[in-house]
């Protein structure tokens, strides 16, 4: 009897019920975690038009009187009545009825280059040459990620306190570095596997630059530096849970015929010599463009066109980020279970007409003068191009077999992404520039930013196009295969040269 049981137990092992409960309290604190982390990125840019930067531009039709002081256009009397810039900064006289604390705001002034390098390409490069290193991180990681949030919180801190541009350009180089320390995607995919770390990666994503458009609004009543001291609040609950809950990740073992772990160059081999995967990478990274130009400039269309306060634009960007990123993933991930197994090169055809009809809602939304209008428009926009992250990952796992997967989708979020948020804000000004009436017209950085879309979007969905004309609708190569192959090129290699050595 007692054998029997034995075997039973063998065949059916116990399910250690705390083990499964303390995996999902951890999952919480991680995803918790990187809401915060991506919220506070993001902030930046709903607060940077109407709040930090010392001065808006005005519109070309508008009769709106300013001062100048600097050489520059004067600041909208929308908002404000009065503006002394000396040295850099300026501080901002409020004629409503808000908080004593808006009464001297202490603004910082800087360019629209300036506010693309802040946007993006400071955290961002940062975060994803320090995201290198950390992907062939496997021990400490529960101790890597508290360090990591801990250099996030004291970005936070110092972005709250910052007077001066160069200050906010140390805490966005600062924030990237901890980002990359602290990315629970790591653990999650230790916790449980690779396809719950992408939908936790994913909808993270979404959500924490939800709550970083919510959480500006507090800026109205309070300050802007407010919502960096609420960021920061929550950091450190976070940190006391990362220390009390968080536990290593348990290493699995690997076997030898189904879990091979492929040198650097084997790697390199199979990804560079697939074709539809790097003709993914570039139209991913054409895609990236648009959007980071998007995240980084879109709120400075609505503060700056449509004279949206920051407690009219923060919340009803979220909403729209949240549900139609939200509603357009969902839909993105049933095509991309609908073709799982049949039929592959259809979700590459899929998302590249999904980006082209985006585009047909996106730029309407930016050139409307009507605002209620635009948010529609922009949120129809959004769900068609969220439809694309979920079915272009699908589609690396399609390309190649089940241990290179990883290392391919960790290559292709790297690359689009620093790519994407380097080159997208930067591009903004750049074409405002390119017509001096776009620079000191409130509604120039619309025009601008739907060239870039267009461009972006346009040259992405052809990309994704070609894509699917690549692709087949066979299993990728089995990791055997792959040995045997490398195998016999070295055979050959070895051959050739004793020959040549006869």
């Amino acid at each position: 009897m007692e054998t029997v049981d034995d075997e039973t137990q063998s065949l059916f092992p116990k399910i250690d019920r705390v083990k499964e409960r303390w995996t999902v309290v951890s999952s919480l604190v991680l995803f918790f975690a990187f809401i915060l982390v991506q919220a506070e990125h993001q902030a930046l840019a709903v607060l940077i038009p109407p709040e930090i930067r010392c001065y808006q531009y005005l519109n070309s039709s508008c009769d709106i009187a300013g001062t100048n002081v600097t050489g520059e256009p004067a600041t909208s009397a929308h908002w404000w009545s009065r503006e002394e810039l000396h040295r850099g900064q300026g501080t901002r006289t409020k004629t409503d009825g808000h908080s004593s604390c808006h009464q001297q705001i202490k603004c910082i002034n800087f360019s629209a280059v300036e506010q693309g390098l802040l946007s993006g390409p400071a955290y961002i490069f940062a975060y994803c040459f320090l995201s290198i290193p950390m992907l062939r991180l496997t021990d400490a990681r529960t101790r890597v990620f508290a360090v990591g949030l801990t250099v996030s919180l004291a970005m936070v801190l110092i972005t709250g306190f910052s007077h001066s541009y160069l200050m906010l350009l140390m805490a966005r180089i600062g924030g990237g570095v901890g980002a990359a320390l602290c990315n629970p995607v790591f653990l999650i995919a230790d916790y449980f596997d690779q396809d719950k770390a992408k939908t936790f990666y994913i909808y993270g994503i979404y959500f924490g630059w939800a709550v970083g458009y919510a959480l500006s609004a507090i800026s109205q009543p309070l300050c802007w530096s407010w919502v960096y001291w609420v960021i920061a609040i929550a950091m450190t609950v976070t940190i006391l849970l990362s220390l009390f809950l968080l536990r290593e990740p348990e290493k699995v073992p690997v076997s030898v015929l189904f879990g091979r772990n492929y040198s650097f160059k084997e790697t390199a081999q199979c990804l560079g010599t697939c074709r539809p995967f790097l003709l993914l990478i570039v139209g991913s990274s054409l895609r990236a463009v648009g959007w980071y130009g998007i995240a980084s400039w879109l709120p400075s269309v609505y503060a700056r066109k449509h004279r949206q306060e920051v407690n009219q634009l923060g919340p009803v960007l979220a909403a729209i980020l949240l549900l139609g990123g939200g509603i357009g993933s969902l839909l993105g991930g049933h095509v991309k279970n609908r073709y799982a197994e049949c039929n592959r090169p259809r979700k590459s055809y899929f998302i590249a007409i999904t980006q082209l009809v985006s585009i047909l809602f996106i730029i309407p939304s930016l050139l409307a003068e009507d605002v209620k209008l635009s948010y529609g428009l922009l949120s129809v926009g959004i769900l068609s191009a969220e439809t694309w992250i979920g079915c272009s990952m699908a589609i690396v796992q399609d390309l190649f077999p089940p241990n290179l997967r990883h290392h391919a989708c960790s290559v292709y979020v790297l690359t689009y992404t620093l790519f994407g948020g380097c080159v997208g804000p930067l591009l903004v000004p750049a074409l405002m520039s390119a017509r001096g009436s776009w620079s000191y017209c409130d509604g120039g950085v619309a025009v601008a930013l739907a060239i870039l879309i267009v461009l972006s979007y346009s040259l992405a969905s052809l990309s994704f196009w070609v894509v699917g004309c690549l692709m087949t609708d066979e299993e990728p190569p089995s990791d055997e295969t792959i040995l045997m192959s490398y195998e016999t090129s070295d055979l050959e290699l070895d051959s050739s040269t004793d020959s040549g050595a006869a």
